[in-house]
């Protein structure tokens, strides 16, 4: 869907400020997937999702989209407009509208539907994030921040993108508001998007939630595939700065005192599962 080809990009590009945010980097997206990019702070991330979305555009390099090069086009932002959609940190930041309705329909409306098919699309979007009916009406400014996170990442979902980026979407919530906003994001994937990207600092989030993991290091990839076969270059995470899931953490100092696992354990459920196998056996 969505394919990166040798993209370098910096800011400031020219001028004595110039810093340089992105090395050549080969990255592709395809339909079904949910990719988790990890890397310490610097380290290229965010400019990685701004240039998938559009926002950005490469100082050299191509973007694909379904084999067409967006990197030709004057408005890159236009062309994937509906197509791959943004949720920066904070979303809940940018809510403006008077009612939540009225938000969500923001971007449908921008994109030329008529307004019943605006209010159509916000309602699904309402119930795939968990909204029901009866915050249509409320101010976005008198509810909740987990529940103005919804709204924010509904109006993402109204406009129907084939690909969904989000920027550390779990920032600022507690253990219970991550895991009913990862509970979400499977339900939108599951009935509306085809692929997801999500930038994340907590390697236990992306154990839980991605089938692949992007790492980058430097505004470069360091390394990237499976959560397992990320996840086993241990070694190769802790020199950039990172680290493993807490969980394989544990696995890891009981293999060292000579206790044997078949393979990379990433959550707590498969951690005890094998401890408990392992007892019993």
């Amino acid at each position: 869907m969505i394919e990166l080809i040798d993209v370098n990009y910096t800011y400031e590009d020219k001028t004595p400020d110039a810093a340089v945010a992105l090395k050549n980097v080969c990255f592709s997206v395809k339909e079904g997937e949910t990719w988790g990019v990890i890397g310490h702070t610097g380290s290229g991330k965010s400019t990685l999702t701004e240039i998938m979305s559009g926002l950005l555009k490469p100082c050299s390099g191509k973007v694909l989209f379904n084999g067409v090069d967006v990197t030709k086009e004057k408005n890159a932002t236009a062309v994937l407009k509906g197509k791959v959609g943004l949720v920066f940190q904070y979303p809940e930041h940018q809510l403006f509208e008077e009612s939540v309705i009225k938000d969500i329909c923001f971007g449908p409306k921008n994109m030329g539907f008529s307004s019943e098919e605006c209010l159509e699309k916000a309602r699904q979007a309402m119930r795939l994030v968990g909204l029901d009916e009866s915050y249509e009406n409320l101010s976005p400014f008198e509810i909740s921040g987990g529940e103005k996170r919804r709204v924010a990442i509904a109006g993402v979902v109204a406009m129907n993108p084939d690909v969904l980026i989000l920027d550390e979407p779990t920032a600022g919530l507690d253990p219970v508001g991550r895991d009913m906003l990862f509970e979400m994001l499977g339900n939108i994937k599951g009935k509306l998007c085809k692929s997801i990207v999500f930038v994340s600092h907590s390697m236990d989030d992306v154990a839980l939630f991605a089938d692949k993991v992007l790492v980058m290091n430097d505004g470069k990839v360091l390394t990237m595939g499976t959560v397992n076969e990320v996840f086993e270059k241990s070694a190769l995470l802790e020199a950039a700065g990172l680290d493993v899931p807490q969980v394989t953490r544990l696995i890891a100092r009981l293999k060292e005192k000579g206790h044997e696992f078949d393979s990379v354990i990433l959550t707590a459920e498969d951690a005890a599962e094998a401890i408990y196998n392992k007892l019993k056996g």
